[in-house]
């Protein structure tokens, strides 16, 4: 570590000098603009590849003989990894099976359109400025989505309603496209820190959003999954079922409600509250699967996978729970 005085320039002027042998690896000059981004602990970054960082950045893929999820998944890495512009090339003319993958992706993400198509490559540019959905924002409505979905699913079990549990079912790809949303604005974060400013947010807070964003969107896929084994198997819930089955329903949701209040408005009591409920929860849940297994084989499969869901939902409840706690704690002064 080099330390430098600030001089007096001119009446009012404040200068620091750059260290020679940093400054010559990064070929500054007489003239060359650097960008000085302040940071949230009061320390100033001095990025000297600014207009770089802040250019658009280009991934082309190859369209190759695969299955339509491996070209899926690697349209979705490139969005994460914010790069503006995503080009799908083919060696020979892209087939339907392509075409239809990449329309898939657009339907599942926030703001790719296609801006330039021929026989053998189809390009995609991200038109959405994330500064009108900054992260916080995202995340609150990420908890108002999954938070309706697993009080839809636990009701749609109660009355075996079958059209409530294919709607949360549909619900669910709204939840992906906003949790791959808050992935994208953190490395996008990382890739340039001066973007945070504009975000309104710290690199510390936009990690804690995405990871409570990957824990929602799993419970959201209990939520949906609950509600496949209903759609399946429209098997009604008997009472001698229900009296096992309801009360870890009705604990996971406690659990969940709990640990987004303790999140949201950093309440350290309930998420300690909530973490000390997992006991409970595993106690309801042996319970339940002991009852469960006597069942006729098609009732046993689905309300397995359905207490299964509620067990691992409660849990992920407490894994929300335990990251707020670190971020308050971390948050408070000494």
């Amino acid at each position: 570590m080099e330390t430098r005085k600030i001089q007096l320039t001119g009446e009012s002027t404040l200068t620091v000098s750059l260290p020679k042998k940093w400054a010559e690896k990064m070929k500054l000059g007489a003239g060359t603009t650097v960008a000085l981004v302040p940071q949230s602990d009061g320390t100033i970054l001095v990025d000297p590849r600014i207009e770089e960082r802040r250019a658009p950045r280009k991934k082309t893929l190859q369209a190759l003989n695969e299955p339509p999820d491996a070209l899926f998944r690697k349209l979705v890495g490139a969005y994460i990894c914010s790069f503006n512009v995503i080009e799908v090339k083919g060696s020979r003319p892209l087939n339907a099976q392509v075409k239809a993958v990449i329309r898939d992706f657009r339907s599942k993400v926030i703001g790719f359109e296609v801006v330039d198509e021929s026989a053998n490559s189809i390009t995609l540019q991200d038109l959405f400025d994330s500064v009108d959905m900054p992260p916080k924002k995202v995340l609150r409505r990420m908890c108002m989505m999954v938070e309706r979905m697993f009080g839809d699913a636990g009701a749609a079990l109660l009355r075996g309603d079958t059209a409530l549990a294919a709607d949360v079912i549909l619900r669910d790809n709204e939840v992906d496209r906003l949790c791959w949303l808050v992935s994208k604005q953190y490395l996008a974060i990382l890739h340039d820190l001066g973007y945070a400013e504009k975000l309104g947010v710290t690199l510390e807070e936009c990690l804690q959003y995405q990871i409570v964003a990957k824990l929602l969107e799993r419970i959201a896929d209990h939520a949906e999954r609950i509600c496949q084994a209903m759609v399946r198997t429209p098997i009604p819930m008997k009472p001698e079922i229900s009296r096992v089955v309801l009360p870890i329903r009705d604990l996971a949701q406690e659990m969940f409600t709990g640990s987004l209040d303790a999140m949201l408005k950093g309440d350290l009591a309930r998420a300690e509250a909530v973490v000390n409920m997992r006991g409970r929860l595993l106690e309801l849940f042996d319970d339940a699967l002991k009852n469960v297994l006597l069942l006729d084989s098609a009732a046993m499969l689905k309300f397995s996978l359905v207490i299964i869901n509620l067990r691992r939902a409660g849990l992920l409840a407490t894994d929300i729970a335990e990251a707020a706690t670190n971020y308050i704690i971390g948050l408070e002064t000494a």
